[in-house]
Protein backbone atom coordinates (compact mmCIF):
# COMPACT_ATOMS: atom_id res chain seq x y z
CA UNK A 1 0.00 0.00 0.00
CA UNK A 2 1.34 3.10 -0.80
CA UNK A 3 1.95 6.22 1.94
CA UNK A 4 2.11 8.98 -0.67
CA UNK A 5 -0.68 11.64 -0.26
CA UNK A 6 -1.70 13.73 -3.89
CA UNK A 7 -3.03 17.02 -4.18
CA UNK A 8 -6.73 16.31 -5.23
CA UNK A 9 -8.80 19.46 -6.87
CA UNK A 10 -12.55 19.80 -7.70
CA UNK A 11 -13.18 22.08 -10.18
CA UNK A 12 -17.08 22.40 -9.28
CA UNK A 13 -19.44 21.57 -6.01
CA UNK A 14 -22.17 19.21 -7.17
CA UNK A 15 -25.39 19.23 -5.32
CA UNK A 16 -27.41 15.29 -5.46
CA UNK A 17 -30.59 15.92 -6.68
CA UNK A 18 -32.33 15.48 -3.23
CA UNK A 19 -30.66 19.44 -2.67
CA UNK A 20 -32.01 21.27 -5.74
CA UNK A 21 -35.47 22.33 -3.91
CA UNK A 22 -33.05 24.97 -2.47
CA UNK A 23 -30.55 25.11 -5.54
CA UNK A 24 -29.47 27.98 -7.06
CA UNK A 25 -29.55 28.79 -11.26
CA UNK A 26 -26.05 28.09 -11.03
CA UNK A 27 -26.05 25.18 -8.60
CA UNK A 28 -28.72 23.66 -11.32
CA UNK A 29 -27.01 24.20 -14.15
CA UNK A 30 -23.60 22.35 -12.95
CA UNK A 31 -25.76 19.69 -11.76
CA UNK A 32 -26.91 18.63 -15.53
CA UNK A 33 -23.46 20.07 -16.71
CA UNK A 34 -21.88 16.62 -14.95
CA UNK A 35 -24.81 14.79 -15.42
CA UNK A 36 -24.54 15.38 -18.88
CA UNK A 37 -20.52 14.78 -19.16
CA UNK A 38 -21.49 11.30 -17.62
CA UNK A 39 -24.07 10.81 -20.35
CA UNK A 40 -21.26 11.28 -22.60
CA UNK A 41 -22.88 14.52 -24.42
CA UNK A 42 -20.24 16.18 -26.78
CA UNK A 43 -20.99 19.80 -25.60
CA UNK A 44 -20.16 18.44 -21.67
CA UNK A 45 -17.14 16.85 -23.05
CA UNK A 46 -15.80 19.64 -24.63
CA UNK A 47 -16.59 22.23 -21.82
CA UNK A 48 -14.80 19.55 -19.45
CA UNK A 49 -11.70 19.03 -21.31
CA UNK A 50 -10.98 22.67 -21.81
CA UNK A 51 -11.37 23.04 -18.02
CA UNK A 52 -9.28 20.59 -17.45
CA UNK A 53 -6.73 20.99 -20.01
CA UNK A 54 -6.65 24.67 -19.41
CA UNK A 55 -5.19 23.25 -15.86
CA UNK A 56 -2.76 20.99 -16.60
CA UNK A 57 -1.26 22.82 -19.11
CA UNK A 58 -0.95 25.74 -16.97
CA UNK A 59 1.30 23.63 -14.72
CA UNK A 60 3.07 21.77 -18.40
CA UNK A 61 1.54 18.72 -18.83
CA UNK A 62 4.12 17.80 -21.41
CA UNK A 63 5.97 15.92 -18.64
CA UNK A 64 2.84 14.24 -17.59
CA UNK A 65 0.65 11.24 -18.55
CA UNK A 66 -3.47 11.82 -18.16
CA UNK A 67 -5.75 8.96 -17.21
CA UNK A 68 -9.31 8.99 -16.65
CA UNK A 69 -10.74 6.75 -13.64
CA UNK A 70 -12.91 4.28 -15.12
CA UNK A 71 -16.62 4.16 -15.24
CA UNK A 72 -18.74 0.99 -14.34
CA UNK A 73 -18.34 -0.89 -17.87
CA UNK A 74 -15.92 -0.47 -20.91
CA UNK A 75 -18.64 0.89 -22.74
CA UNK A 76 -19.44 3.38 -20.27
CA UNK A 77 -15.83 4.43 -20.01
CA UNK A 78 -15.23 4.83 -24.03
CA UNK A 79 -18.32 6.96 -24.12
CA UNK A 80 -17.43 9.47 -21.27
CA UNK A 81 -13.82 9.61 -21.52
CA UNK A 82 -12.34 8.05 -25.00
CA UNK A 83 -12.81 11.74 -26.96
CA UNK A 84 -12.60 13.59 -23.79
CA UNK A 85 -9.15 12.64 -22.88
CA UNK A 86 -7.50 12.89 -26.49
CA UNK A 87 -8.74 16.39 -25.82
CA UNK A 88 -7.23 17.34 -22.75
CA UNK A 89 -3.88 15.98 -23.86
CA UNK A 90 -3.99 18.10 -27.49
CA UNK A 91 -4.89 20.92 -25.25
CA UNK A 92 -1.78 20.41 -22.39
CA UNK A 93 0.40 18.27 -24.21
CA UNK A 94 0.28 15.09 -21.83
CA UNK A 95 0.39 11.34 -22.93
CA UNK A 96 -2.89 9.78 -23.05
CA UNK A 97 -3.38 6.91 -20.99
CA UNK A 98 -6.81 6.03 -22.32
CA UNK A 99 -6.01 2.85 -24.67
CA UNK A 100 -3.83 1.49 -21.34
CA UNK A 101 -6.13 0.87 -18.62
CA UNK A 102 -9.09 -2.09 -19.69
CA UNK A 103 -12.39 -2.56 -18.25
CA UNK A 104 -13.94 -6.10 -17.45
CA UNK A 105 -17.51 -6.64 -16.63
CA UNK A 106 -19.41 -3.98 -14.88
CA UNK A 107 -19.03 -2.71 -11.34
CA UNK A 108 -23.31 -2.78 -10.45
CA UNK A 109 -24.85 -0.58 -8.20
CA UNK A 110 -25.93 -2.61 -4.84
CA UNK A 111 -27.55 -0.03 -2.98
CA UNK A 112 -27.70 3.91 -2.03
CA UNK A 113 -26.39 4.91 1.24
CA UNK A 114 -26.76 8.54 2.45
CA UNK A 115 -23.12 9.01 1.87
CA UNK A 116 -22.68 7.97 -1.70
CA UNK A 117 -23.50 4.72 -4.01
CA UNK A 118 -22.05 1.60 -2.25
CA UNK A 119 -21.39 -0.88 -5.55
CA UNK A 120 -20.75 -4.40 -6.04
CA UNK A 121 -17.33 -4.99 -7.65
CA UNK A 122 -18.14 -9.57 -8.40
CA UNK A 123 -17.79 -8.99 -11.86
CA UNK A 124 -16.12 -5.96 -12.56
CA UNK A 125 -11.95 -6.02 -13.12
CA UNK A 126 -9.50 -3.46 -14.36
CA UNK A 127 -6.18 -3.86 -16.28
CA UNK A 128 -3.76 -1.64 -15.85
CA UNK A 129 -0.64 -1.51 -18.54
CA UNK A 130 2.38 -1.97 -16.26
CA UNK A 131 4.97 -1.75 -19.17
CA UNK A 132 3.13 1.89 -20.07
CA UNK A 133 2.72 3.37 -16.46
CA UNK A 134 6.28 2.11 -15.32
CA UNK A 135 7.93 5.86 -14.16
CA UNK A 136 5.43 7.56 -15.55
CA UNK A 137 4.12 10.95 -13.53
CA UNK A 138 -0.04 10.51 -13.63
CA UNK A 139 -2.49 12.90 -13.20
CA UNK A 140 -5.77 10.95 -12.63
CA UNK A 141 -9.19 12.02 -13.46
CA UNK A 142 -12.74 11.29 -12.28
CA UNK A 143 -15.59 13.64 -12.88
CA UNK A 144 -17.22 13.44 -9.22
CA UNK A 145 -15.54 12.63 -6.42
CA UNK A 146 -18.04 11.94 -2.68
CA UNK A 147 -15.39 10.17 -0.51
CA UNK A 148 -12.58 9.97 -2.16
CA UNK A 149 -12.37 6.54 -2.02
CA UNK A 150 -12.08 5.24 -5.68
CA UNK A 151 -9.52 8.24 -6.90
CA UNK A 152 -7.53 6.64 -3.50
CA UNK A 153 -8.02 2.85 -4.57
CA UNK A 154 -7.01 3.76 -8.49
CA UNK A 155 -4.19 5.94 -7.21
CA UNK A 156 -2.51 2.56 -5.45
CA UNK A 157 -3.55 0.27 -8.19
CA UNK A 158 -1.55 2.99 -10.82
CA UNK A 159 1.64 3.37 -8.42
CA UNK A 160 1.91 -0.50 -8.41
CA UNK A 161 2.19 -0.55 -11.73
CA UNK A 162 5.30 1.60 -11.44
CA UNK A 163 3.98 5.34 -11.90
CA UNK A 164 3.82 8.08 -9.81
CA UNK A 165 0.39 9.44 -8.90
CA UNK A 166 0.74 13.59 -8.80
CA UNK A 167 -2.46 14.43 -8.34
CA UNK A 168 -6.32 14.03 -9.24
CA UNK A 169 -8.83 16.24 -10.83
CA UNK A 170 -12.11 16.05 -10.60
CA UNK A 171 -14.57 17.95 -12.55
CA UNK A 172 -16.74 18.39 -9.32
CA UNK A 173 -17.58 17.24 -5.47
CA UNK A 174 -19.81 16.36 -4.55
CA UNK A 175 -21.30 18.35 -0.80
CA UNK A 176 -22.13 16.83 1.58
CA UNK A 177 -24.78 16.88 3.85
CA UNK A 178 -24.33 18.77 7.31
CA UNK A 179 -26.25 16.69 9.90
Amino acid sequence: KTTSTMIKFAFYTYLPARMLRKATFEEQMIHDFILDFKDGKDYAKIKAARIVGNSISFKDGSNVTFCCIPASSAYATARRYKKFSAMVCELCGADNAFDHVHVYGKKAKKHNSREHIVSDFADYDVHIDEDYFKGKKVVIFDDLVTTSETADRFKERIELAGGKVIGALFLARTRRLIH
